[in-house]
């Protein structure tokens, strides 16, 4: 649960506790002395299967996670960005040095590294029906001839 907000995978899993519960008090096919006087298994069926396609909803990233570096520096009481962020940690790393260099004795520097994900919130996500496919365009063998 990120930031107090269930995830897609936290209601799968108390949508499966409720499937086994009911499961537990079928007459027919139950373990429990308090059984219910109808068996309900096609709602636990039918729960589990709403389960399963938020799990499935939940293993769809709506963007990979992502690092990137920055340089920051020490000024009137607040560190402040020096450069743009770099997404690769060893350009990073070499833009600092070559700022250290520069300007190390005349303000404090620091590398740091942002990392950022993205969790889609359960009550926000269409069903799988209603997903949509990947975009696929239409191959064009005059494309290949022209070079784009």
């Amino acid at each position: 649960m990120a930031d107090g907000l269930p995830s897609l995978s936290d209601h799968a899993a108390v949508m499966d506790a409720q499937a086994a519960n009911i499961e537990a008090r079928c007459p027919d096919h139950g373990t429990q002395d308090d059984a219910w006087t109808i068996c309900h298994c096609p709602v636990a069926e039918d729960t589990r299967k709403r389960a399963a396609e938020l799990r499935l909803r939940a293993a769809v990233q709506p963007f990979p996670p992502d690092s990137a570096w920055t340089i920051q520096t020490y000024r009137r009481g607040v560190w402040q960005r020096w450069l743009a962020d770099r997404h690769d940690r060893d350009e990073a790393r070499e833009d600092y040095d070559g700022v250290v260099t520069r300007y190390g004795d005349q303000w404090a520097f620091r590398l740091v590294r942002a990392d950022t994900s993205y969790t889609v919130e359960a009550e926000h996500v269409p069903s799988v029906g209603l997903m949509p496919e990947p975009l696929r365009l239409p191959y064009h063998p005059a494309a290949e001839e022209s070079g784009s």
